[in-house]
C-alpha cells in the first residue's frame, strides 16, 4: 500500500451503517452497560449538582469535584437542562452513540488497511469484539470499550478520530480534534499526543510544511485550556499539591496506575513479539509498523517513568498522569494488526499449514488476555508457528498442515484439562477443527473465519449478557444490584434533598442513583488526587465506622464488610451525631435494634432514621 491512500472501491453507504450498527450491537452486548459504578461515581454527582445545586449539601467527596478537571459534565449538564431530560436515560443514550462512533471509527481505519467490504467488516468485528479491546489491560486497566460514559471515553471518541485523521494524511484535523480531546480528558490525550509524536518522527516526510501547520493549530486551540490547567496546578493548594498522608495512602488508590509488577512487563513482551511477528514481515502495511513501534516504545518508556516518577522521585505531576495508562494505543494497534494479519494471510492463497492455523489463532485472539493469562504464552507461539509455515514450503503439501493441527489440538487438550482453562482449550480445538475444513476446502476461507469470529464473538455474549436462572438479558445495570438501586431511587423519592446518609463504604453507585450525599465510600479516597488534604478527612470518616482498612483491592471488600456488619447501634448514632447524619443503610443481614422497625425495606437492605436510633440507644 502507499503511503498516502488513493482512492477505493466502497460498498454502499448503507451496507457499510447496517455492519456498523449490527458490531455496535454486539460489542455492546458483551460489555453491558452500567450506570452509577466505576468512575462514574464522581463524575454523575457533578452533573446532577450542576443542574440542582441543592443537592449533596455538606458532602465532602462532591464538594471536591468543583476541581474535577473535564469540560464534559458541564457540557452534559447544560444538555440535560436544554432538552428538558432526566440524566439517566440521556446518559444510556450518549453511550449508545459513542458506541456507534467508535465502531465507525475502527471500520475507517480498518479500510485504510483493507481494500474489499468483507475484509473491513472482519476486521472491525475482531477490533470490536476481542478481549483485548473489551476487557481492562493488564497494564493500566485501560480498555477501548467501556461499559460506562465517562470523559476518558468521550475524550478516546476524539483520539481515536484523530488518529483516523492521521492515518489518511490529515494532520491539521488531527491537531485540532486531539486539543478537542484535551478539554475532555488532559491526561489520556497527553498519552495520545505522546504516541503522535512518535508516529511522527517515524514518519519519512516529518519535516513537511503541514505538520508544522498542524503543531499551530494545536497550540492555538489548546491555549485556554493550557492557561486554566497552569493556574489550577500551581501552589501548594493546587492539584498538583502533596501531603506526606497523600504518599502513605497511595499504595491503596489504584496500585496498577502507577506500580510496576511482573505481569506489567510479561504483558509487553507478549504483546511485543505478536506485533513483532503480524508486522514484521516484508508485506506489512508500513503504517501499522509504525504504530506498532510507537506503542511498545511508548509503554516501555511509561514503565520505566511509572517507578521512577512515584517510588524514587515521588512526583505528584507523574502520579496525576498516570503512566501506566498510556497503554491504549498499543492495544489499538493490536487489536487492529492481528485481524489485519488474518484476513490478509487468509486470501493471499499462502500455505495449507498457515490457513489451517488462523483460525485457532483467532479463536484465542478473541478469548483475549484476561483471563486467562495463558493467552500471553500461547498467541505468539501459534503466530510464530504461522508465520513460519508461511515462509517456507513443506517437505509435502499436508506435512504443515499436519503439524500445527498437531500443536493446535495438543495445546487446546492439555488446556482443556483445567478446569480454569477449559474454555480456552475449547475454543482451540473448535478453531483446529476449522483450520481442518479450510485446509481441504481453501474456498470455504472467507466464510470459515468469519463465523468462527462470530460464534466466538457470541458465546461471549452469552456467557457475559445472559442470566438464564433468572431469564432476563442483564445488559443494563446500575448500581450494585437491583436492591441496591430499590433502596436509592427509595432515597431519591421519599427525602429531602438535604438529607444525609450513612452507607456501605464498600458499595458504589449511591450518589449517582439516590442524588442523596453520603458519609464515605472507600473509592472517595481519589479524590486526594485533585483536592489537597482530602485524605485526612476521608480516613476519619473511615475510622468513625470502623473501616480504615489497608488491604488490597481483593480482600478489601470482604474485610470493609466484615467491620461495617460488625457496628452497633450506638456505633452508627455516635457517627450520625458527629457528622449530622439523618438516616442509615445497612444490609438485611444487620441485626437491627430490637423493636425498632425500618423506615424503608428494599429486600436487601434497610434504612433506619437515625432518630429511631438514637432512642433505641437510650432506652
Amino acid at each position: 500500500m502507499t503511503d498516502r491512500p488513493g482512492p477505493t472501491s466502497a460498498a454502499p453507504i448503507l451496507r457499510y451503517a447496517a455492519a456498523i450498527l449490527v458490531i455496535s450491537a454486539l460489542s455492546a452486548l458483551q460489555v453491558p452497560y452500567q450506570y452509577g459504578n466505576g468512575n462514574q461515581v464522581f463524575q454523575l454527582p457533578t452533573v446532577h449538582r450542576l443542574i440542582n445545586s441543592d443537592l449533596y449539601p455538606d458532602d465532602a467527596l462532591v464538594d471536591s469535584l468543583c476541581n474535577y478537571p473535564s469540560a464534559a459534565y458541564p457540557a452534559i449538564a447544560w444538555l440535560a437542562k436544554a432538552l428538558g431530560a432526566r440524566v439517566e436515560p440521556l446518559y444510556l443514550v450518549l453511550w449508545l452513540i459513542e458506541r456507534v462512533w467508535l465502531v465507525g471509527m475502527f471500520m475507517l481505519i480498518a479500510a485504510r488497511f483493507v481494500a474489499d467490504y468483507r475484509g473491513r467488516v472482519f476486521v472491525t468485528l475482531v477490533a470490536s469484539t476481542t478481549g483485548w479491546a473489551l476487557l481492562p489491560s493488564l497494564i493500566g486497566g485501560e480498555h477501548l470499550f467501556s461499559s460506562l460514559l465517562t470523559h476518558t471515553d468521550l475524550a478516546f471518541a476524539l483520539q481515536l478520530a484523530a488518529l483516523a485523521a492521521w492515518l489518511y494524511r490529515r494532520p491539521v484535523v488531527t491537531a485540532v480534534v486531539t486539543a478537542g480531546a484535551l478539554y475532555l480528558n488532559a491526561m489520556t490525550t497527553v498519552h495520545f499526543a505522546g504516541f503522535l509524536v512518535l508516529l511522527w518522527l517515524l514518519s519519512e516526510d516529518r519535516w513537511s510544511r503541514r505538520y508544522l501547520w498542524a503543531a499551530l493549530a494545536f497550540v492555538v486551540c489548546a491555549l485556554p485550556f493550557v492557561a486554566q490547567a497552569r493556574a489550577a496546578m500551581g501552589g501548594a493548594s493546587g492539584a498538583a499539591g502533596e501531603t506526606a498522608r497523600f504518599w502513605e495512602l497511595l499504595s491503596i488508590r489504584h496500585g496498577p496506575h502507577y506500580f510496576v509488577n511482573a505481569m506489567d512487563v510479561a504483558t509487553l513482551v507478549s504483546i511485543t513479539a505478536v506485533l513483532a511477528l503480524v508486522v514484521g514481515r516484508r508485506d506489512a502495511d508500513p503504517w501499522l509498523r509504525r504504530m506498532a513501534i510507537a506503542g511498545v516504545v511508548y509503554v516501555a518508556a511509561m514503565l520505566i517513568v511509572a517507578p521512577l516518577g512515584v517510588q524514587v522521585w515521588q512526583s505528584k505531576l507523574v502520579v496525576l498522569f498516570h503512566p501506566l495508562r498510556g497503554d491504549k494505543w498499543l492495544y489499538v494497534t493490536l487489536v487492529l494488526a492481528v485481524p489485519v494479519f488474518l484476513w490478509r494471510q487468509a486470501v493471499s492463497g499462502t500455505a495449507l499449514a498457515t490457513r489451517a492455523l488462523l483460525p485457532a489463532v483467532a479463536a484465542l485472539f478473541l478469548l483475549g488476555h484476561k483471563p486467562p493469562y495463558a493467552v500471553l504464552v500461547t498467541l505468539p507461539m501459534l503466530l510464530g508457528l504461522a508465520v513460519l509455515q508461511s515462509t517456507r514450503k513443506p517437505a509435502s503439501p499436508l506435512g504443515g498442515t499436519v503439524l500445527v493441527i498437531t500443536v493446535a489440538v495438543g495445546l487446546g487438550l492439555a488446556w482443556a484439562a483445567l478446569p480454569e482453562h477449559r474454555l480456552l482449550g475449547a475454543l482451540l480445538l473448535l478453531g483446529a477443527l476449522a483450520g481442518v475444513l479450510i485446509a481441504l476446502q481453501p474456498r470455504w476461507t472467507h466464510g470459515l473465519l468469519v463465523v468462527i469470529v462470530a460464534l466466538i464473538a457470541l458465546g461471549t455474549v452469552a456467557r457475559n449478557s445472559m442470566d438464564l436462572r433468572a431469564m432476563r438479558l442483564d445488559w443494563y445495570r446500575a448500581g450494585v444490584d437491583r436492591a441496591w438501586d430499590e433502596m436509592a431511587r427509595w432515597a431519591d423519592a421519599n427525602t429531602p434533598t438535604c438529607a444525609r446518609f450513612i452507607t456501605p463504604p464498600y458499595l458504589e453507585g449511591w450518589r449517582c442513583i439516590s442524588r442523596r450525599g453520603t458519609l464515605v465510600q472507600y473509592r472517595d479516597g481519589s479524590a486526594m488526587h485533585w483536592d489537597v488534604g482530602f485524605e485526612f478527612g476521608w480516613w476519619q470518616r473511615l475510622e468513625a465506622l470502623h473501616c480504615d482498612v489497608y488491604y488490597s483491592e481483593d480482600e478489601l471488600r470482604p474485610e470493609l464488610a466484615e467491620r461495617y456488619l460488625g457496628l452497633t447501634p450506638g456505633d452508627l448514632v455516635a457517627a450520625a451525631d458527629r457528622y449530622d447524619i439523618d438516616y442509615v443503610i445497612m444490609p438485611d443481614s444487620w441485626r437491627g435494634p430490637a423493636g425498632v422497625p425500618p423506615v424503608h425495606s428494599s429486600g436487601g437492605y434497610l434504612a433506619w432514621a437515625v432518630a429511631d436510633l438514637r432512642s433505641s440507644t437510650s432506652d
